[in-house]
């Protein structure tokens, strides 16, 4: 099964090779111009999951029919983002988990390194501009499957993330080919929380490879 080339990049950018039919954008700041062009095989970025007892049927054994499925059960209560080089075109490939009891997630996508460094610069700073609500996004085709978005929600300073993550089934001998499954989330947190979050980032990015998690925190 092969997927369509989705043009993907920020302005000034050369193009990139994407695995898959890919989007990367960040919001607040421009948003991300079609350039460039890919093809792969849908098996390099297939197995993206989210945990969805309850919107799936299972299969013998209790595993998902069809599906190698990653679970995120043992994580603890927060955001856990995953960065990993993709060859050397500056595009990473991002595994996000989260869970806030009762609920968690995961999912899969790729993202430019510009965009994370602009990502955690915006959402570093103290406090929030009036209205702000900086965001990393990034899709299968039209779909979205990774969304964060971040926001302050109290006077005294308490944010909130908006998570957004989706699984879209791409094998065509599924009985659930083509549907997508979903879970959105509202994490509580604080500027520290956040602004080490975003160190972590950045270091991840850095490196080339690492892990930022976030944590709950929820201001009295």
């Amino acid at each position: 099964m092969r997927v369509a080339p989705y043009r993907f990049l920020r302005a000034g950018c050369r193009a990139h090779m994407v695995p898959g039919d890919l989007r990367s954008r960040i919001l607040p700041g421009r948003r991300a111009d079609r350039a460039g062009a890919a093809e792969h095989s849908a098996r390099t970025w297939a197995r993206v999951t989210v945990r969805a007892d309850r919107l799936r049927k299972r299969g013998p054994g209790g595993s998902l029919r069809g599906r190698k499925v990653r679970t995120v059960e043992g994580t603890p209560g927060g955001l856990i983002l995953s960065y990993l080089p993709e060859g050397s075109a500056d595009i990473g490939e991002v595994n996000v988990s989260a869970s806030i009891p009762p609920f968690a997630g995961a999912a899969r996508g790729y993202f430019n390194d510009g965009d994370l460094r602009a990502f955690a610069e915006a959402i570093d700073v103290y406090p929030l501009p009036p209205g702000a609500r900086p965001e990393l996004r990034t899709g299968l085709g039209e779909q979205e499957t990774i969304g964060l978005a971040v926001s302050q929600v109290t006077s005294r300073g308490q944010l909130a993330v908006a998570i957004h993550l989706a699984v879209v089934d791409l094998d065509r001998y599924s009985p659930t080919s083509g549907t997508v499954f979903d879970a959105r989330m509202l994490l509580l947190t604080s500027y520290q929380a956040v602004r080490d979050f975003a160190a972590d980032l950045r270091s991840a990015v850095q490196a080339q490879g690492g892990t930022a998690f976030l944590r709950i925190e929820e201001l009295s």
